[in-house]
């Protein structure tokens, strides 16, 4: 006997359902007679065995003796053990070009140096066998201000990894004022596949939010960029996220920016979108708190993306629970920050909780260090939360008493994916059948 998992969302507009499983991450839309068919199942009323069955494959429908409760816990367990892959975040500097709204304003130019580069390899050298992926974000600061150190490290961890067969791929969040197409094809020998670059919105609104710190604008020199690289690098084997961080202003101003994109980057698939809502990411002015909008304000401008024809199909991966984990809380990852410090979060936030200690000890002891995760115990609180089954406790750990779940916030992302960006689990209906 079948029944509906607890870690349904169903959105029902008279026209689609879309459906999304919390657990498993599936999002999947139903129209026509699909979508009879799958309100009828959901409430239990079991009258199409193709629609039931697409149903239970999703994760959807579950067994009657399942505990899913039970099951909850060791999916969340499984995720924060990660026990095959090392995920090292490192700032090989906190200094940055840049100076913007919502960021701490970084003044100390603290770069990674040798031995610090000799340390971390000892310390590859040390534990890489053990593992059969390697996965290293680059962040900071202004990451590319140390591509030297960048590359002379990774062309070190690539020959360490073909010795152990270890897959080894890397990421690096940069603003984009140093990634031509030049440094793009180095950064691409440093196995730095993804890189995530910020635009908030047109140059009128993006020069006011992320200057230079010397206060001259950006906008123009990031886009010339990233139109060097699409025009004159030939890989297909890379992709950029222009992430744009949306403000009360980016809210504002959108048609002249989407047109930007869609006409620039939107049929060129290495390029994706992603859209964020704007926080106070560490000692913003008072003066511009204004700049950060509300959810409300974040879930209209989405609608606004789907509206244009945007493609934006990270907001439907964001949804997967690996993808909603802070993959930094885990075991076996870890940030390592410019000074040497080993923290489990690359924000730094609760320094107290989360730092562990310096390079010199993890060479001396790595088990300690990989052993440590920032588990539930700091979300206790959720379990007994009546929003549990929305969101499974898988936010921040350390901001137990800071939940921001909205209900309606998730409803309506789900409301806003288009159907091109359903990557897992789209089903419609033609004349009954299902694909």
């Amino acid at each position: 006997m079948l029944k509906t998992s607890k870690c349904n969302i169903l959105v029902d507009d008279g026209i689609d359902l879309t459906a999304y499983n919390v657990l498993s991450g599936q999002v999947s839309r139903f129209t026509g007679q699909a979508r009879l068919d799958a309100k009828e199942a959901f409430g239990l009323h079991f009258n199409n065995s193709k629609c039931n069955e697409f149903l239970s494959d999703k994760g959807y429908l579950i067994q009657e003796e399942v505990d899913e409760d039970q099951y909850i816990e060791t999916i969340k367990k499984n995720l924060f053990e990660n026990p095959n892959t090392l995920f090292l975040t490192i700032l090989p500097t906190e200094q940055c070009n840049f100076r913007c709204k919502y960021c701490p304003e970084v003044t100390e130019a603290i770069y990674m140096n040798d031995q610090m580069e000799e340390q971390i390899v000892d310390f590859l050298e040390k534990v890489l066998p053990r593992y059969k992926k390697l996965v290293i974000a680059w962040f900071g600061g202004e990451p590319l201000l140390a591509a030297g150190f960048i590359k002379s490290i990774s062309a070190k961890i690539k020959r360490i990894c073909k010795r152990n067969n270890v897959l080894f791929s890397a990421t690096i969040t940069t603003n984009g004022y140093l990634l031509n197409s030049k440094m793009l094809q180095e950064m691409l020998t440093c196995n730095i596949v993804n890189f995530c670059v910020t635009l908030d919105g047109d140059s009128n609104t993006h020069d006011a939010q992320r200057q230079l710190k010397n206060g001259l604008p950006t906008w123009r020199h990031i886009v010339n960029n990233l139109i060097d690289i699409r025009d004159n690098v030939s890989s297909r084997l890379f992709n950029i996220i222009i992430r744009t961080n949306v403000t009360t202003k980016v809210c504002d101003n959108y048609i002249n920016y989407f047109n930007f994109l869609n006409n620039n980057f939107n049929a060129d698939r290495r390029f994706s979108f992603m859209w964020r809502k704007a926080e106070d990411w560490g000692n913003i002015d008072q003066n511009d708190m204004a700049l950060i909008g509300s959810r409300s304000d974040f879930t209209e401008f989405l609608q606004k993306v789907k509206d244009f024809g945007l493609r934006d199909s990270l907001t439907a991966r964001s949804l997967r629970p690996i993808d909603r984990i802070c993959t930094t809380a885990t075991k076996n990852a870890l940030v390592i920050f410019s000074d040497g410090r080993i923290s489990k979060c690359s924000r730094d936030v609760h320094p107290e909780v989360t730092t562990l200690g310096y390079l010199d000890d993890l060479l001396s002891d790595a088990d300690f260090f990989l052993s440590k995760s920032l588990d539930l115990v700091h979300k206790t609180s959720c379990q007994t939360c009546q929003r549990y089954y929305n969101c499974l406790g898988l936010g921040c750990p350390l901001e137990a008493d800071e939940c921001n779940l909205d209900s309606k916030y998730i409803i309506n992302i789900l409301k806003n994916i288009q159907d091109n960006d359903l990557e897992i689990g789209k089903i419609k209906s033609f004349g009954g059948c299902y694909e």
